[in-house]
C-alpha cells in the first residue's frame, strides 16, 4: 500500500525529467520495455514510501459501541493529561483508564462464558476454547516422535521390557464355595452413571451426559444388555474395544517411554 503522506518532498523536484511523460509514444512494433515507463517506476519507487498492513488475526466480537465510547473518552482524557500535565487531568485519566479496563475485563468473561455455557459436549466446548484462541491445538500422530506402531508394542508390553524367566504357577488348595450371579438393581445403574465425572466418549461416540439425560427411557434396556452378559458370558462388542490416547509425561517427548497410555471405553462399559 502507497503512503503518500510520507512522500519525499524531491518528487516534485524540476531536476526529475517528468517532462517526456508528455511525448510518451505508443507503438506495437517497438520491442521490450518502454523506456519512459522505466522512467515512471523508478522514479515513483524512489521518492515514495512503501508500508505493510496486516489484517488483525482474531477479531473482537466482545468490543461494544459502549465499549468504544469509553475507550474514546479515555484517549481524550490521556491528550488532556498530556498537554496540561494538571493533577486534575490525570485523576480524571486514571478514573477513565480503570473503568475502560474493568468493561473490558467483563465483557470478555461474559462473552467467554456464554460461548462455553452453549456447548453441549467436551469435544465441542473444546473446539469452541481453540476458536476463541484460550487452548492449544489438537496433538497429531504426525507430530509423535515415534510411530505408533512402536508405541503399540510399547504399551502392550511387560513393564519393565523384560519377560518374566522361571514364573512357575503356584497351586493352593482354597474352600469350594457355590457362586452365582444375581440380577442387577436399577439402583445400582443410576448410582454409577451418577459417580461419573469424565465426558469423554469412547468408540460409541455417546458422552455419558447423553445417557444420564435419557436413563430414565433406557434403564429398563441397559438393564436387559447387564443380565443377559452375565447370564450367558457373552458381552457386547464394543465393549471390548477402546481408544487409546498417548499422553505425554514430559514436555517433549522423545520415545515412547515418555508416554502413558489412557483408554477411552464406551459410557456404560467405563461404569
Amino acid at each position: 500500500m502507497r503512503e503518500f503522506q510520507s512522500m519525499n518532498s524531491s518528487f516534485l523536484d524540476d531536476r526529475t525529467t517528468w517532462n517526456k511523460i508528455n511525448i510518451i509514444r505508443i507503438t506495437k512494433s517497438s520491442p521490450g520495455p518502454d523506456p519512459n515507463l522505466v522512467l515512471i517506476r523508478s522514479e515513483s519507487k524512489s521518492k515514495i514510501f512503501n508500508r505493510t498492513f496486516r489484517p488483525r488475526k482474531h477479531a473482537r466480537p466482545w468490543f461494544t459501541p459502549e465499549l468504544r465510547r469509553l475507550k474514546a473518552s479515555r484517549d481524550k482524557a490521556w491528550r488532556s493529561f498530556r498537554g496540561s500535565r494538571g493533577l486534575q487531568e490525570r485523576q480524571r485519566y486514571r478514573t477513565l483508564r480503570n473503568r475502560f479496563k474493568t468493561a473490558v475485563r467483563d465483557a470478555m468473561r461474559s462473552y467467554y462464558r456464554a460461548e462455553i455455557e452453549g456447548c453441549v459436549s467436551v469435544a465441542e466446548r473444546w473446539r469452541t476454547l481453540r476458536r476463541l484462541g484460550l487452548g492449544s491445538g489438537p496433538r497429531s500422530a504426525a507430530g509423535l516422535p515415534v510411530s505408533v506402531d512402536e508405541l503399540n508394542e510399547f504399551f502392550v508390553g511387560p513393564p519393565d521390557g523384560r519377560a518374566m524367566v522361571g514364573a512357575r504357577p503356584v497351586s493352593r488348595d482354597v474352600p469350594y464355595e457355590k457362586f452365582s450371579f444375581r440380577y442387577v438393581e436399577p439402583v445400582e445403574v443410576v448410582e454409577a452413571i451418577a459417580r461419573t465425572r469424565t465426558d469423554a466418549r469412547g468408540t460409541d461416540g455417546i458422552p455419558v451426559s447423553s445417557l444420564r439425560d435419557c436413563l430414565i427411557v433406557i434403564l429398563p434396556v441397559l438393564l436387559h444388555i447387564f443380565d443377559c452378559s452375565l447370564q450367558t458370558g457373552v458381552f457386547p462388542t464394543a465393549w471390548k474395544s477402546a481408544l487409546v490416547r498417548p499422553v505425554p509425561k514430559i514436555g517433549l517427548p522423545r520415545a515412547a517411554a515418555d508416554f502413558r497410555p489412557i483408554s477411552l471405553l464406551c459410557g456404560i462399559k467405563g461404569e
